[in-house]
């Protein structure tokens, strides 16, 4: 029961744990230094040429059918991403791989070979090739997958690290917020009352505060998600996310207006309007009221 618990709960990395660019990139190096070094279906005995068309050719089956895959089985928005949906997609992926590389090894190599690249050499298909494959692709492939899952879980945990410090740090100061983005040398430091609200950008986040030194309305952009800005700003029971694009510091709310059912905050200072969700208007009201 603790491993079906386990396979229906979260991906440790929700609904970001694929960044397609990376991961093709990373899968068509870790098939081509495989290939490479343990050179599979007696691939040494041809030509160093043909050896790394052949290759080249694998890997980007490779990365096709993982194209494939994650088209077919990937990451929602209104649903939740579990270790059971990761590990139906790696196997789908790897299920294709070797059915892609079966047709291509036996239907279209040796013609690629002999008619595009003029090699006068001819691929020979292997005893059981089949099965040879299927563990080639398997093994590799959830070495991979491992390996991918431990880097990410390691950031993962390297994050929160910086979290948790971040969080003790201000809760001995709470007078003051650190926001520090993912990218290099990029924080923000400033007192939590000075905070205005701040806005989703995507992969970043808006700022917008109040500068104590010239009291203008300044703003700043770092790479952070919601979630992670949720964590930092928990410790603040005066800054709340208001709406899934938003979070506003109740200390500067004048007051709330009301447009078919639609709720909007008045902000201090700026002449924006915050909104907020039908499911956090109470909680935003209570805020006003203490």
């Amino acid at each position: 029961m603790k491993f079906v618990s386990f396979l229906l709960s979260d991906h440790h990395s929700s609904k970001r744990r694929y960044s397609i660019k990376k991961t093709v990139i990373m899968s068509f190096l870790m098939a081509y230094v495989f290939l490479f070094i343990f050179k599979p279906f007696s691939l040494g005995q041809y030509s160093f040429i043909t050896q790394n068309i052949i290759i080249t050719c694998y890997c980007l089956i490779a990365i096709l059918s993982f194209s494939i895959a994650i088209i077919i089985i990937h990451p929602r928005k209104r649903k939740k991403w579990t270790y059971i949906d990761d590990i139906l997609q790696v196997s789908l992926t790897l299920s294709i791989t070797n059915a892609l590389g079966h047709v291509f090894s036996v239907k279209l190599l040796n013609p690629l070979l002999n008619e595009v690249f003029h090699r006068n050499e001819t691929f020979i298909i292997p005893t059981h090739f089949l099965l040879k494959a299927i563990v080639y692709v398997w093994v590799t492939g959830l070495v991979f997958y491992a390996l991918l899952n431990f880097y990410s879980l390691t950031k993962l945990q390297f994050k929160n690290t910086l979290l948790n410090k971040n969080n003790n740090h201000n809760t001995k100061n709470l007078n003051s917020i650190t926001f520090i983005g993912k990218n290099k040398n990029e924080h923000l430091s400033l007192r939590a009352k000075n905070l205005l609200y701040i806005k989703s950008l995507g992969h970043y986040i808006e700022i917008v505060y109040k500068n104590e030194f010239n009291a203008k309305i300044d703003s700043k952009t770092l790479r952070l998600s919601m979630n992670e800005t949720e964590q930092l700003v928990e410790l603040y029971p005066y800054i709340i996310r208001c709406h899934k694009s938003y979070f506003v510091n109740t200390i500067h709310v004048k007051n709330i207006i009301s447009n078919a059912s639609k709720y909007q905050a008045v902000v201090k200072h700026i002449a924006i309007l915050i909104p907020i969700s039908k499911e956090k208007i109470t909680h935003i009201e209570k805020a006003l009221s203490k």
